[in-house]
């Protein structure tokens, strides 16, 4: 696939240049004056300057190699556009996998038609436009759905399937919407005043692949669906508790006992050193602090300072207050809802109780004050406590990315003493013969040589031999210890 892309990649580069060749060499050899005089202006720069330089002869077999082009990318974007929508939606989406042969052809049949109808009417509409320009939107279009998800998915190992789809489907949207908006489509071909496109570019790509990339790199940051959990599950781990280590299961999630995130039980030596919750926590934290800052100085001087009503800056704080406690604070509060759930209460529930009551209560008060007794108002308002929930929030971040960064690092020490293992291993065969194996295909009952200065690759019972091995790793006694048979 990778091969193909590169071709076709070299291919549109070399129409490019040809095209290039073809107008340059036509507004020299034709005059631009004769190309803009012709019913369809620069459209017939290569036909004009085939005759131009070979008469009828060289117009002729430019227009038969014009149409066998045209026959052959209309059928290849049928086919292709067809076999998507048969094959990759109704078959694998629609029917999950379930659709018979019969169902698949029937479908690709009614996209064919829908594809050519579709194709008439844009040809319709589009016919007074430069057809190389046309190319480079089509061009545009493509790369605004397909360029992000290619490079973040190769590059970024954090893309999940949703933020792919997504994020996708946003340059899609994004470019086609440009497009119309843009002075090509607005004002050329919808017959508008000119100056009036709401988009004064005439190309969305450098726009429509922003919003890909971005949408691409929020909604995998913010999945956390089974999908994206499961793409992020080393195979074959176990997944428990520090604080409860009777509590075990095969992904991540959170402790049903203490609300706190479930670590693997050994640290794999290809693992990322940083944690991944310990790289989410701090990303809420520190995109938040500001919110929380700003809202608690608000509470504590903003009546003395004067710069609004306190109505409206009771509505300040809550609209700063709001991304700390409902994006910020989320992972607290649905530990919060879920040892309610189990039944088992612990520091999160104390929090979620907390940060929840706060903000429930001043959101109350901010939109009906007059529910509550005038003893309730201090400094002209119904007191709130936004303030409040927010900073209980960001110490909560701050004392949990304390928290995994210890844990981090004892990991990060762990992984190094496993580092320090062999990785591979010396087995002597029924045979006699000795060969070295990878740690992993050692079997309980195979027979290993430790030459002198080797390292012992695993547990076992010494049956020949004698030496004296450097235990200190494991005793923390520095002086050898002998072993034989």
């Amino acid at each position: 696939q990778v091969v193909l892309n590169l071709l076709s990649n070299a291919a549109k580069f070399a129409r490019a240049r040809v095209t290039v060749v073809l107008g340059f060499g036509a507004a020299a050899i034709v005059g631009p004056g004769t190309i803009n005089a012709s019913p369809f202006k620069a459209n017939a720069a290569a036909p004009l300057l085939a005759y131009e330089l070979g008469g009828t002869l060289l117009l002729g077999v430019i227009a038969a190699v014009a149409f066998a082009t045209i026959l052959a990318v209309v059928a290849g974007l049928t086919l292709s556009g067809a076999s998507a929508v048969s094959h990759d939606i109704y078959s694998s989406v629609v029917k999950k996998g379930h659709a018979d042969s019969a169902a698949e052809l029937r479908v690709s049949r009614i996209t064919t038609i829908c594809l050519g109808i579709v194709a008439v009417i844009l040809g319709i509409a589009f016919e007074k436009q430069n057809i190389a320009f046309m190319v480079s939107l089509a061009f545009a279009i493509a790369a605004s759905a397909n360029f992000p998800v290619l490079i973040l998915s190769l590059l970024w190992k954090d893309c999940t399937t949703r933020g792919a789809v997504i994020g996708g489907f946003l340059g899609l949207v994004s470019s086609v919407v440009l497009t119309v908006l843009s002075p090509s489509v607005w004002e050329a071909t919808l017959g508008n005043p000119k100056g009036s496109a709401p988009f004064p570019y005439t190309s969305p790509a450098l726009f429509s692949m922003t919003i890909g990339f971005v949408g691409i790199w929020l909604f995998s940051v913010l999945d956390r669906s089974a999908q994206a959990v499961a793409e992020a599950v080393d195979e074959g781990a176990i997944y428990t508790c520090p604080m409860h280590p009777e509590i075990r299961q095969d992904h991540p999630g959170n402790c049903p006992k203490c609300g706190m995130a479930l670590e693997p039980e050994m640290p794999s030596l290809e693992g990322d050193d940083e944690n991944p919750e310990l790289r989410d926590f701090t990303r809420r934290f520190w995109w938040t602090l500001p919110l929380s800052v700003i809202v608690m100085a608000l509470a504590m001087v903003g009546h003395r300072l004067g710069l609004m009503s306190m109505t409206a800056q009771s509505w300040v704080e809550w609209v700063l207050a709001t991304p700390v406690v409902l994006w910020a604070g989320w992972p607290f509060l649905e530990r919060g809802v879920q040892s309610i759930a189990n039944r088992s209460p612990n520091m999160f529930t104390l929090i979620g109780l907390g940060v929840a009551s706060a903000y429930l209560y001043s959101v109350i008060a901010t939109l009906a004050p007059g529910l509550f007794p005038t003893r309730f108002a201090a400094h002209g308002r119904i007191g709130v406590y936004f303030e409040a929930a927010a900073v209980i929030v960001s110490l909560t971040l701050l004392g949990q990315m304390l928290e995994l960064k210890a844990r981090s690092q004892t990991s990060a020490a762990i992984r190094s003493l496993l580092g320090l293992s062999p990785k591979t291993a010396r087995r002597l065969n029924d045979d006699g013969t000795e060969a070295d194996v990878a740690l992993d295909q050692v079997q309980v009952g195979d027979r290993l040589r430790v030459r002198p200065g080797e390292k012992v690759p695993v547990d076992g019972t010494v049956l020949e031999g004698r030496s004296a091995l450097d235990e200190s790793m494991v005793t923390g006694e520095s002086m050898p210890v002998s072993k034989d048979a």
